[in-house]
């Protein structure tokens, strides 16, 4: 599982500097390995994450005895949020900007939410799972596990993508 345990000395460095964010904001876990899983939007976890399958392919993958790559495992292991959805300001961005393809609109998005009834209407993008919590509306918390899947296959595709770089046919 190469972005999970196949990494250097240098991903400590790297992750020192990344932490995952509860639903709250608060600061609940500091990641030390190269391992994305929560951290799908932050740029620095996913340029360790590649850097370390580049890395890896370049080096066994023509080699004969390599049949085949497990590209992650488990990638959505966790259904509750604050086990491992990352609500940091990365994650939230393109949480943002994929709503926007989604809907459309922030009109859009306020009657796919049921907004006036829950009291949460949005007025700006920037707004959107930062002044409230995704679980409090169900619209909304559907369309995080929906953003959070695209992501995650997003993430897996890339993976396949620079293997086939490195490997044979």
């Amino acid at each position: 599982c190469l972005s999970q345990h196949a990494h250097s000395n240098s991903s400590a460095l790297v992750f020192s500097k990344v932490s995952r964010l509860s639903d709250d904001r608060s600061v609940w876990q500091t990641v030390l390995r190269a391992s994305p899983h929560g951290l799908l939007g932050h740029p620095d976890a996913r340029a360790e994450a590649f850097r370390t399958i580049e890395v890896v392919a370049a080096r066994y993958g023509n080699h004969p005895a390599v049949w085949g790559w497990q590209i992650d495992n488990e990638p959505n292991f966790a259904e509750d949020p604050s086990a491992c959805y990352d609500f940091n300001p990365h994650a939230i961005r393109l949480g943002q900007k994929w709503l926007r393809a989604r809907h459309g609109s922030l009109e859009n998005l306020n009657k796919a939410w049921f907004n006036a009834f829950w009291s949460q209407s949005c007025n700006e993008w920037e707004q959107v799972w930062v002044t409230h919590r995704p679980q409090v509306n169900p619209g909304s918390m559907l369309d995080f596990l929906r953003c959070r899947e695209a992501s995650i296959a997003r993430f897996v595709k890339d993976q396949a993508d620079l293997l086939r770089k490195h490997t044979r046919g």
